[in-house]
């Protein structure tokens, strides 16, 4: 079963994320996948939320 995190615990998961760009975000369908069960609600599942945030991982360069 999926855990379900609201907007502010998906900041509190990213630091320096606010609610309000990540619901720039989501006007813009850019970051994790959400859900919207009603109007007013929006939900997103943990699982989605740490999959992009590892999908951001920079490896540095290779060895000269």
């Amino acid at each position: 079963m999926s855990a379900y995190l609201s907007p502010a615990q998906v900041c509190e998961l990213a630091p320096g994320l606010t609610e309000s760009k990540l619901k720039t975000m989501r006007y813009r369908r850019q970051g994790p996948a959400f859900l919207k069960p009603t109007e007013k609600t929006v939900l997103y599942r943990e699982a989605d939320v740490l999959a992009w945030i590892e999908s951001s991982e920079i490896k540095p360069g290779g060895v000269s």
